[in-house]
């Protein structure tokens, strides 16, 4: 069964429950459930922001979600128990989407961050802010910029203007979506402020809201976000936005926003907002019919041209992956770009490895028995 086929059929179940229980299809509250844990600002910041989406949407239930062992409160295994009760939520179809911190997205999934700007209160999405639409530098803003159209196009923006900020591989990035959209691809092209006009975007263009969707990479989106939802405060505490947004991509099954420790109450509400609008906006079915129409007008024929023959060389090598185990165990510090290379460095020592995004950048994912030598393996290969 696709992706796309089992999130009919949880719509359907959950449509098939609010019948049976009298509410209706269509009237029912927005189910999101809030993880409340992780947060610098202590967890009475998250019962605020829960507070404050109650009192503003009356359109949302929020559900919180709380570890059961109080003493454990703070530590990873707290974190992973409380994400494995959201997941039982999902499973169990009682919520539609959910606001959590530091949750690893597999590599092609990445967050659209959504944000008003200082100079017109204009609302912009930022695409993308936490995880990785890929681990190809160029591949991955391209991407990321459907991810944009799909998160605006969920909130209401039928027809997003979209821009590629000043960064390294944005006009090879620009170019192919220029191309696709010659092609047949639906897009329209932002311009800068600045006085060349260019479809590629500079730091004041995100001050004035020049594009409906600025295109980064997740580490300058997840700067960028940061340095917009705390600039009143002085960093220490978000206090504007929607927080850094559900995650995106092929592979996705539910809607998971992303908030981090240091937003606050306002920001944790706005999330929650911005959740149930994805949900309602059935985001992730919007991407897979952006995604096909990319497709269809030749994007991946447009990736692959602009692959180095070294890439091409290093495709047809790749070792074959030992016996797959449970993983359990972050190793952070490798550059997303050697991140693919770096697993196959593990392969290639009869040891299991996958490849992941958290919130502070790109992880490996192991085993916990074989961490230890998992990361001696890095450390004298280099890659950490």
């Amino acid at each position: 069964m696709t992706v796309q086929e089992k999130r009919k059929l949880a719509e359907t179940l959950m449509d098939m429950a609010d019948y049976l229980d009298g509410i209706g299809h269509g009237n029912r509250k927005v189910r999101i459930g809030v993880t409340v844990h992780g947060s610098e600002l202590g967890d009475s910041e998250i019962w605020h922001g829960i507070e404050l989406a109650n009192h503003k949407y009356p359109d949302i239930e929020c559900i919180p979600i709380e570890a059961e062992t109080r003493q454990i409160e703070g530590s990873a295994s707290c974190e992973k128990e409380i994400h494995l009760k959201m997941d039982g939520l999902f499973k169990n179809h009682r919520i539609d989407a959910a606001v959590t911190m530091h949750y690893p997205f597999p590599i092609g999934i990445a967050t659209v961050g959504r944000v008003p700007v200082p100079a017109n209160g204009r609302e912009i999405f930022i695409a993308t802010t936490t995880g990785s639409a890929s681990s190809k530098r160029v591949e991955s803003l391209v991407l990321n910029a459907i991810c944009g159209i799909s998160a605006a196009k969920a909130c209401g923006v039928s027809d997003p203007t979209v821009g590629f900020l000043n960064i390294d591989g944005a006009r090879q990035a620009e170019k192919i979506l220029s191309t696709i959209m010659q092609n047949g691809y639906p897009v329209r092209f932002g311009t800068s402020s600045r006085s060349e006009g260019s479809q590629i975007l500079r730091g004041n263009d995100i001050l004035n809201g020049a594009s409906d969707v600025i295109v980064a990479d997740s580490l300058t989106g997840n700067i960028i976000m940061k340095m917009m939802s705390a600039f009143h405060t002085g960093g220490n505490y978000e206090s504007v936005g929607y927080g850094y947004g559900p995650g995106i991509g092929s592979n996705a099954e539910q809607i998971v926003g992303i908030v981090s420790r240091a937003s606050g109450a306002p920001v944790i509400a706005g999330a929650i907002r911005y959740a149930a609008d994805a949900y309602r906006g059935k985001v992730l079915d919007i991407y897979s019919h952006e995604k096909k129409l990319a497709d269809r007008a030749g994007l991946m024929k447009e990736i692959d041209k602009m692959k180095s023959s070294a890439e091409a060389d290093s495709d047809r090598k790749m070792i074959q992956p030992p016996p797959e185990k449970v993983v359990t165990e972050e190793i952070a510090g490798i550059d997303i770009l050697e991140l693919d290379e770096a697993v196959q460095q593990l392969w290639g020592e009869g040891i299991f490895g996958k490849t992941g995004m958290g919130c502070t950048g790109p992880v490996i994912l192991v085993a916990e028995e074989d961490k230890n030598q998992a990361l001696s393996i890095l450390q004298k290969a280099r890659y950490i």
